[in-house]
């Protein structure tokens, strides 16, 4: 396999795991509130299948935490790989440097700056700094839903180009007449 192409084949890899992990947590989400309406439902009318529909509901919850997990570890794996073959990628003259570039800021906008302003906004709130904790919580809402998908959705159409693209050989057109 050509180098180009096992690049292209990890930044559709990196931007796929990132969305399968969006994905999961955003149905981990839905699983904790549908679970939160069963709950107050058995306290306000009980019936015999409560605590069953609470296990199930228990039980789905720690499959999809488990389900994503595995692709969050392999997204920040595969982040990593992408980060050091783009930056090598943007040096050499071989190779253009569109799609490194692309792939960087994917990795940046969507993997290192929700770190960064999680970490803000936790010690923020560790220093009873409330304004800035809720405006730090705010911050990290709009990365991960405005701008987090649309880099990564570059990045996956990036490495759909790369992988697909062929690379320009010299033309072998043999002696002129």
């Amino acid at each position: 396999m050509r180098p180009h192409r096992r690049y292209g084949i990890l930044c559709l890899l990196a931007a796929a795991c990132w969305a399968l992990t969006v994905v999961m947590v955003v149905v981990g989400l839905l699983v904790g509130v549908y679970s939160a309406f069963l709950g107050a439902s058995a306290v306000l009318t009980p019936s015999p299948s409560d605590e069953r529909d609470g296990q199930l509901a228990f039980g789905v919850l720690i499959a999809v935490t488990v389900g994503a997990a595995a692709p969050a570890v392999l997204t920040l794996v595969l982040d990593a790989v992408v980060g050091v073959m783009s930056m090598r990628r943007i040096g050499g003259r071989a190779h253009p440097a569109a799609v490194p570039v692309i792939s960087l800021v994917a990795v940046a906008v969507s993997t290192v700056v929700p770190v960064l302003i999680t970490t803000l906004a936790l010690t923020a709130g560790a220093l009873e700094l409330q304004q800035t904790a809720v405006g730090a919580w705010w911050l990290l809402a709009g990365t991960l839903v405005l701008l987090a998908p649309w880099a990564r959705t570059a990045q996956l159409i990036g490495g759909i180009i790369e992988t697909a693209s062929p690379r320009s050989q010299p033309p072998d057109v043999g002696p002129l007449p």
